[in-house]
């Protein structure tokens, strides 16, 4: 089967946890994920802005959190390690679209895996559009 790559920041993937908008979105793309349609990937940093968003969450206490990491390791991501020429990726893409370094770190890896950058991170959206082929959560789309 052809799968199409995509790499996704935490905000996608806490929309996974938490009731927001556009979770509909998320839970789509992470249902072609597991049904083989899509890959997903992310740099590991994605796991740390997930649990620290989800532990600022008043919904979740150690237990829960523990849970959700539990799920989100189940979901069999493909995570980018930080190696010499995604952080020389990370530093261009930072400095490109005057990003922080964290946020380039999601373009870097939709460059090395050579798929689009899903977010629901509207200012990063805006800030890197010109440069990189990034969709914004709210106006995904299987088709896209």
């Amino acid at each position: 089967m052809n799968t199409d790559s995509l790499t996704i920041d935490a905000s996608v993937a806490v929309k996974w946890f938490n009731r927001e908008p556009y979770r509909e979105a998320a839970l789509k793309i992470r249902e072609a994920h597991v049904e083989g349609i899509t890959m997903l990937h992310a740099p590991t940093l994605l796991i740390y802005e997930v649990c620290n968003a989800l532990k600022h969450n008043p919904d979740y206490d150690e237990e829960s959190l523990l849970r959700a990491l539990d799920a989100l390791h189940r979901i069999g991501i493909r995570y980018k390690n930080p190696d010499p020429g995604q952080m020389t990726g990370t530093i261009k893409n930072a400095y490109l679209c005057g990003i922080s370094a964290y946020d380039s770190s999601y373009l870097a890896c939709s460059e090395s895996t050579g798929g689009n950058l899903v977010t629901a991170d509207e200012r990063l959206y805006n800030k890197a559009k010109d440069h990189h082929r990034v969709t914004l959560l709210a106006e995904y789309t299987t088709d896209t």
